[in-house]
């Protein structure tokens, strides 16, 4: 299930959150195929941003953690664990 949608600043790629596999997915709209798919979260992924500039996406999900991804993919995802209190 697909939790979140979210166009990318320059709204040349849609990135999805999906639920129940923990999977962030990026899509090209234009030419219907993939450029990113990470695994970054236990179960539930729930929440997506892009950054100011497209570079990054950052995910939160259900089980705590807070993942940083780079928008291409060439690079490696990087992923810190959200602390419980604040």
């Amino acid at each position: 299930m697909i939790t979140s949608a979210l166009f990318s600043p320059l709204g040349d790629w849609i990135a999805l959150a999906c639920s129940n596999l923990g999977q962030l997915i990026v899509w090209e709209w234009q030419s219907q195929t993939y450029v990113l798919k990470q695994q970054g979260h236990f179960n539930n992924m729930t929440q997506l941003t892009y950054s100011p500039d497209g570079m990054h996406i950052a995910s939160g999900g259900d089980d705590g953690k807070v993942c940083v991804f780079f928008s291409f993919p060439d690079e490696r995802m990087k992923t810190k664990k959200k602390r419980n209190n604040f």
